[in-house]
């Protein structure tokens, strides 16, 4: 897993000891949630222990430290995400860049587990990058987990990958509902808009007789509440020599 993750503007890498006025001056940079940080010893060892944590927001041009954040591995089955930037650099869409940064990195190495982030009304900017990330807003009606209390704000989730081994009912229902929409929108998916569900649904069918035979993978992304949002099949090819 890699520890320093950098985008066309952005550096965001783990903390070392030698960053500690650094991070006494970023971590007072706070938005309407205040952010416990933590001390930044405690703040390596986690790195030390898991390969990731919160961390260095560095501008690629002048190498110089603008804000602080990433992913913690919170209290109960989840990873959080949280994330400030010095004033002076706010407004460029450096927050959104980072973000997008870390919630992929999540997707792709981190735990299996979800991905959430506690926001203010009265903090518009850091919802923006939130939802310019990927995440939405939650509620008990929509969320099975349990989620730490934090006065005065909203949860976001981010969307889960997920590769089952076969499709429920429920699932099966989703991907069905988001394949006819894709059809009915044009989308170059094997149909035409205005086929017949059942039509869609044999050949849906026919690609879950592949994934029992260990030939198709499915690849699902859902969001908070399960629905299926995005999805793909990984195919075999019949080319024995492929």
């Amino acid at each position: 897993m890699p520890r320093e993750i950098s985008t066309n503007r952005l550096i965001l890498r783990p903390p070392v000891l030698a960053d500690a006025v650094l991070w006494r001056g970023l971590s007072a940079a706070q938005g309407a949630v205040r952010v416990a940080w933590g001390a930044l010893e405690d703040c390596v060892g986690r790195w030390e222990g898991t390969g990731f944590d919160f961390g260095i927001v560095q501008e690629n041009s002048t190498r110089a430290g603008v804000g602080i954040g990433g992913i913690r591995h919170a209290d109960g089955d989840a990873l959080t995400l949280a994330y400030s930037l010095r004033e002076e650099v706010r407004g460029r869409g450096l927050g959104t860049e980072a973000g997008r940064a870390w919630t992929a990195h999540a997707l792709e190495w981190l735990p299996p587990l979800p991905l959430i982030a506690p926001l203010s009304s009265e903090d518009p900017t850091s919802v923006r990058i939130a939802v310019g990330s990927g995440l939405e807003p939650i509620s008990a009606d929509t969320w099975s987990g349990a989620l730490p209390p934090v006065g005065g704000a909203t949860w976001y989730a981010a969307p889960r990958a997920d590769t089952p081994t076969w499709l429920d009912p429920a699932t099966r229902s989703s991907v069905l509902d988001l394949w006819c929409a894709v059809n009915e929108a044009g989308g170059a998916v094997g149909f035409l808009p205005g086929a017949p569900r059942d039509e869609v649904l044999a050949t849906l069918t026919m690609h879950e007789d592949a994934m029992a035979a260990g030939t198709t993978t499915a690849v699902l992304l859902r969001a908070p509440d399960a629905t299926v949002v995005a999805m793909g099949f990984l195919v075999a090819g019949h080319n024995p020599l492929l």
